[in-house]
Parts: structure tokens; sequence; C-alpha cells
């Protein structure tokens, strides 16, 4: 089990003030903001940092810097960050992929008190670039995140792998009708999930893990050996305090402001997750929340 999280001594921070938002760039590319030969500083207005060469821009379209002319389709990529990474306190609206570890050789590399919202595809993708005998992803941290999404909430498509090293705790993970509530068709090995909820659904089946499909949630935690005390929960309106909902089209583009998932006084998710040290201290309640923001606390300034 995680007891501690030590200070790092070299991170690269994701900045809580930045935020993703907006669908992928269509087939025929994107449009700068800006004129090619204009380097003036852009406008702080709708500021983005690219994860690339780590400058701000102001595109008119969020998904391609305009100085480097990187184009994502992740809302935050930690790829190829080895080590001592954070994506911490990030809001992600109307992303095609959610954080990306493709790949992280090592870690370990945090996802922590993340909102995603209306993510397309995966919410948390552990593939591996390039691909070939001996690589793999490895050594992600992934923690107190909430997931709102159609369709399934853990989901990975890759015939890359293994994904090895992955640690999941208190994450509220939340999908609408679908095959699975758990889906990744690369091998995972040596990985730890537990204390997440997955609710909605309903789910034909609870899991498709290294092979193998699980109709429910005691027959994986039986041939697992993970979750040993997660949750598999209906969908109800009582779970987040806006009444927020699951999206009913990933083509829909939600705004930000709609994106509030603060939980609602009968939320069955309020303390029913695990003590983490230098996490989750000062918790309220008989034990942590499980998602992104404790019951009762402001939603941070992004």
């Amino acid at each position: 089990g995680m007891t501690d999280i030590p200070e790092p001594d070299d991170e690269k921070v994701r900045r809580p003030e930045v935020e993703a938002t907006g669908p992928c760039c269509g087939p025929g590319g994107c449009t700068p903001a800006t004129d090619a030969d204009d380097q003036s500083p852009p406008s702080t207005a709708a500021m983005r940092i690219c994860t690339t060469c780590d400058e701000p821009f102001v595109p008119e379209h969020p998904r391609r810097c305009e100085w480097c002319g990187h184009q994502f389709d992740d809302g935050i990529e930690l790829d190829f960050s080895e080590q001592n990474t954070r994506a911490y306190n990030n809001r992600l609206t109307n992303c095609s992929m959610g954080i990306s570890f493709q790949p992280v050789r090592g870690g370990p590399a945090y996802a922590v008190r993340n909102v995603l919202y209306n993510i397309g595809h995966e919410s948390f993708k552990l593939h591996l670039t390039p691909p070939g005998p001996g690589h793999m992803t490895s050594g992600g941290v992934i923690l107190h995140n909430t997931v709102v999404k159609k369709g399934v909430p853990v989901r990975v498509w890759s015939n890359e792998g293994p994904a090895r090293h992955f640690l999941l705790r208190n994450n509220l993970l939340v999908g609408s009708r679908a095959p699975y509530a758990i889906e990744l068709t690369c091998p995972i090995e040596e990985s730890d999930w537990d204390h997440d909820a997955f609710v909605g659904g309903p789910f034909n089946n609870f899991a498709y893990w290294n092979r193998v499909r699980y109709g429910s949630l005691a027959q994986f935690r039986a041939g697992t050996g993970q979750e040993a005390h997660g949750l598999a929960l209906p969908w109800s309106r009582a779970l987040f305090a806006s009444g927020i909902g699951i999206p009913a089209d990933v083509a829909t583009q939600y705004p930000v402001g709609a994106n509030d998932v603060r939980l609602g006084a009968r939320s069955p998710v309020i303390d029913r997750g695990v003590v983490l040290a230098s996490v989750n201290d000062g918790y309220a309640g008989t034990a942590p929340d499980l998602g992104a923001i404790e019951f009762g606390r402001p939603l941070p300034h992004y």
C-alpha cells in the first residue's frame, strides 16, 4: 500500500489555473489565432500553456500551439516525463483523451485531484511510444480524480503493452450504459487498484482485464485481487450538488462552467476513501471522500 508521497527534487508541474477544453483538431488542422510573423506576447484572456514548448498561447482553436505547432489529442500529456511529474488540480472538458501516460518509463508520474468531463475515449491513456519488445509504460499514480463521461469510465484500447506499476486510489469514475466499467485491451501487470468507485451504467460486465471478462465487481475482485474495497454504484442525481449529469453525446461542447463535480450532501461516495498521507490530510468526516473535491470544499481557482 502507499503511505506517503515524498516531495520531488525536480518536477514539471501543470499550472492549476490552466485548463484544457475543446474538441480535437479536425482533418483540416487548426488555425493559429495570430499571424505567424507576429511574435508579440499573446493576451492572457484565454491563455493555454503548451506541454511541448511550455510557451503561453491564445489559439483560435484550443488544440494547437501557435508557437511550435504541436497539436493535442490529450487534455494533459505526461508523455516521456520519466519521473516526478504531476498533473494536479486541473479541469479537463470536452477532450478526446484525458491524461496521457504515453509512455512514462519508471515514474512516478502523478495524476491527482483532476476533473475530467465529457472525455471522448480514454480517461487515462496507458499507451507506449514506440511499441516494441521490452517496452512498457510504467509508474503511474492516479489519486482522487473525478471522471464523468459517456460509456466506459476507464478504457484503454491498445495492442501495446504491458502497462505496469499503476496505482489507483480514491477515484470517482462515472460512465453511462456500456459493455464494461473497466476495459483494458492491453496487458496490465504489477498494479494496485483499490478504494475507487465505479458509478453509472448499467454495465454489461464489470471488467475486461488481461483478456479475461469479469461479470461483476465481486468476480473481478476474486479473480484479480484488485478493488478489494472498491464500489460499484448506480447513477444518481444526488451524486453531485450541481445536478450535473453524464454527457449524452461526446460531440456536445459543454461550457467549462458546467463542469462542477462538488459532491452532494447525500452523495454515496462521502467518507468512502482511504487516508493517503500528504495527499488528503485535513479531510472532513470519518474518512476522505472519493473524487477530486472533498465535500464542502470550494472549487479550485482554475
